[in-house]
C-alpha cells in the first residue's frame, strides 16, 4: 500500500508540475472580443468579430486577401499589458482554428514600451493547417524567439534583449507570416513576422491565456471531448490500483 501512496504522490506532483495559468485568461463567452482588435485600417479587407458554435464562444478574425493591409494582424487590448518575465510566463497557450482556404503561419509578437510600442521580438512560428478543426496551440516564449530587424516593423534603432521586451509588454500580437520574406509592394521591406503577405483568412481563436509551461512552439490535436477533472481522476486511478492489491493479498 506504501507503494500505491507514491504512486499517488509523483503522480499528483507531476501534473501539479505542469503548466499553471498566470495573468489574464480570454474566453470571449461575453460576447465580445475582449479588447482584441486590428490596427487603423479602414478599407474593410479585415474584420474581428465574435462567432459560437453551441454553448461555445470564440474570437473570429476575417481577411479578404484584397488590398493593401488584408493580412493577419491582431492585437490584445491592455489586459495583457505587464512584466511577463515577472510571472514566470514562459508561453502562450491557446486554441485556433483555421476556416480559410489557405495554411497560415502564425506568431505571437510582443508590442512593448521600450521600442516605441512596436514589436522588437516574435515567436516561432506554427503552422496551422486549413482544416477546419481545431488545435491547441503554444507559443514558447523561451526558445527561437526573432530579433525584428530595425530595419522592419520594430524601427527603433534602440536593441533590447528578450527579457527586457518581455519585462515591458503593452499588448500581445497575434500574426501571420514567415521570417526572411519581405513584401517590398506595401510600405517597405517588412520582416514576414508581423507584415504577410494578404491573404484571405477565417481565423478562429479561443482561451488565450499566460502559462508558465515550458515547451516549443506547436500544435496538436484538441480534445472534442470534455477533460476529466485531474485530482478526481488520480484519486480513482489509485483506488483502483489500491483494490487490485487488496485482492491480490486475499488470494496469496
Amino acid at each position: 500500500m506504501n507503494r500505491i501512496l507514491m504512486f499517488l504522490a509523483i503522480t499528483m506532483t507531476s501534473f501539479n508540475a505542469n503548466a499553471v495559468i498566470v495573468g489574464p485568461s480570454t474566453d470571449f463567452e461575453d460576447g465580445t472580443v475582449s479588447g482584441w482588435h486590428i490596427g487603423p485600417r479602414g478599407d474593410g479587407a479585415v474584420q474581428v468579430g465574435v462567432g459560437s458554435e453551441g454553448d461555445n464562444t470564440y474570437l473570429r478574425y476575417t481577411s479578404t486577401g484584397i488590398g493593401q493591409d488584408s493580412r493577419v494582424a491582431l492585437m490584445a487590448g491592455t489586459d495583457y499589458r505587464g512584466n511577463l518575465s515577472q510571472l514566470g510566463v514562459n508561453s502562450v497557450v491557446t486554441r485556433m482554428r483555421n476556416d480559410g482556404p489557405v495554411d497560415l503561419r502564425m506568431h505571437v509578437a510582443f508590442g512593448n514600451s521600450l521600442a516605441g510600442l512596436r514589436t522588437r521580438y516574435a515567436t516561432e512560428g506554427v503552422d496551422l493547417v486549413a482544416d477546419g478543426q481545431w488545435y491547441d496551440v503554444t507559443f514558447s516564449l523561451t526558445e527561437n524567439l526573432h530579433m525584428v530587424s530595425s530595419g522592419g516593423h520594430g524601427k527603433s534603432s534602440a536593441k533590447f534583449s528578450a527579457e527586457e521586451v518581455l519585462a515591458n509588454i503593452v499588448n500581445l500580437r497575434f500574426t501571420h507570416g514567415v521570417f526572411g520574406e519581405t513584401y517590398l509592394e506595401r510600405r517597405g521591406p517588412f520582416e514576414g513576422y508581423n507584415a504577410g503577405e494578404e491573404v484571405e483568412a477565417d481565423l478562429h481563436i479561443d482561451d488565450i491565456q499566460l502559462s508558465t509551461l515550458v515547451s516549443s512552439s506547436g500544435a496538436s490535436m484538441a480534445m472534442a471531448m470534455a477533460p476529466v477533472p485531474v485530482p478526481a481522476a488520480v484519486w480513482l486511478f489509485a483506488s483502483a490500483i489500491g483494490g487490485l492489491a487488496v485482492s491480490r493479498k486475499r488470494s496469496i
